[in-house]
């Protein structure tokens, strides 16, 4: 009879907290997020990676190169002389590698520094600590059994987003780690650590500025007090590095720099960009129709579709999708590692298990998987054929997740709102009719 007790009360409890919900879906999720990651990597074997340039850059011989090209940029004072469109903290962050290398093996390119002995130690080091400090954050982040965990984090590290950012170098992995740590720690109960959050957010929006709208959840808290000292950390984290260059002009040649860049890119081509600018571009392609869309309409369709999704969205996860979505729709080009912070939102959604309509949950996992998994799928080089970047079926793909996961998260919301009303107007419908009843009552 005791064991039976037991069985039933354990059952009871395993409805309550939402375990087929939460964790049993979660856990075919991981399953089918790693299975699906291996599968894709058994049909480029097959394939002899005839499709692996779709999801990753085309440009067979420039791998890390963002990272090594930065470090070029220091063999001068000026590192800004070169058209750069980094902040000034991603030069004094790369400075500390380059006071490892020997002054008589200073001054080549890019590729010349990662054929460098030392330049390779130094970068592999940088990735394998960074790497390290993303595995320990999302096993402390996710609730789940031990090998929950680890599969999850290694799913995680061999997502598309992640492999992207490893194979071109980007500085964007040390500002996805900063994010991390601010993400997991911004609402601990004790104030050192949420602190310590608060610093970590300044560096990663130093290295790409917009992680600093990640900042809003400090907000959110009601914590106005330390909101007001994040953003003085975040201003003098991000402005005192230019000193250590050129100071005051230094913020012209970064300014000088994010103008060219984003000329340049907009002429490479349609693939591995996810940016709301290029989203048209797409649509217009399918479309067999040339788009020229208003600089006011490439910014106010973001800002607005992103805030009705932040305002709707109740649960955290929904407005870090906000916020992600945000970063990445707004920018002219907004390549395949920013798709990096939508792992955020995914993490948080797993975290939280929730699910008020039964077959929502269902469709989220699924379409995350979209945005997570390398997808082994070929190129669509005929709608814009002699550029470098001729668009992919993988970014079309990803993009149509991106925008049908957005329509969901508004779709659920506007519901909620609607129920919302209903609810309050059959309150006072009932109030009135209790009022009257009650003076009938008193009447007789």
């Amino acid at each position: 009879m005791e064991k039976k007790y037991k069985k039933k009360v354990w059952k009871k409890d395993w409805q309550h907290k939402g375990y087929f919900c939460g964790g049993g879906l979660n856990r075919l999720f991981i399953a089918a997020l790693l299975f699906v990651e291996i599968l894709y990597w058994v049909m480029e074997a097959l394939l002899h990676g005839k499709w692996m340039d779709s999801y990753f850059v085309n440009d067979y011989h420039n791998t890390g190169m963002d990272y090594f090209n930065m470090l070029a940029c220091l063999n001068t004072d000026n590192p800004y002389s070169a058209d750069a469109n980094y902040p000034p903290m991603c030069f004094l962050f790369l400075k500390i590698f380059y006071c490892f290398l020997p002054e008589s093996l200073t001054g080549g390119d890019g590729f010349y520094y990662r054929e460098l002995m030392q330049a390779q130690i130094l970068y592999l080091m940088y990735v394998t600590a960074t790497v390290l400090l993303v595995w320990e954050l999302v096993k402390h982040l996710y609730r789940g059994s031990k090998w929950d965990k680890t599969l999850l984090a290694a799913g995680i590290l061999f997502s598309g987003p992640f492999l992207f950012t490893l194979e071109r170098g980007n500085l964007i992995l040390a500002s996805f780690a900063g994010l991390f740590v601010f993400l997991v720690f911004y609402d601990a109960p004790e104030k050192w650590k949420r602190y310590c959050a608060y610093l970590a957010l300044a560096f990663a929006a130093s290295l790409k500025i917009y992680p600093a709208v990640f900042g809003i959840f400090i907000l959110h808290k009601k914590r106005y007090r330390e909101a007001v000292w994040a953003a003085v950390a975040g201003a003098v984290v991000f402005f005192v590095p230019f000193f250590a260059f050129d100071g005051v002009a230094s913020m012209g040649y970064l300014i000088h720099g994010i103008q060219a860049s984003t000329d340049y890119a907009g002429n490479l081509g349609m693939a591995y960009n996810f940016s709301y600018s290029n989203l048209v571009k797409i649509l217009g392609a399918l479309c067999k129709i040339t788009v020229q869309e208003p600089v006011a309409g490439r910014l106010a369709v973001p800002v607005a579709v992103c805030g009705a999704v932040y305002v709707l969205g109740k649960e955290e996860w929904k407005k870090l999708y906000a916020l992600a979505l945000f970063c990445v729709w707004l920018p002219s080009f907004s390549y395949t590692y920013t798709l990096l912070l939508f792992l955020f939102p995914v993490l948080f959604c797993l975290k939280e298990g929730e699910c008020r309509f039964a077959f929502f949950p269902y469709l989220y996992r699924m379409l995350f998987l979209f945005l997570m998994v390398p997808l082994c799928l070929p190129g669509m080089g005929y709608l814009d054929e002699g550029i470098k970047f001729p668009l992919t079926m993988p970014t079309l793909v990803v993009n149509l997740a991106i925008c049908m996961i957005t329509a969901l998260i508004l779709t659920e919301g506007i519901m909620e709102w609607m129920r919302g009303k209903q609810g309050q107007f059959m309150e006072k419908r009932r109030g009135r009719f209790g009022m009257r009843f009650g003076e009938r009552g008193r009447g007789r």
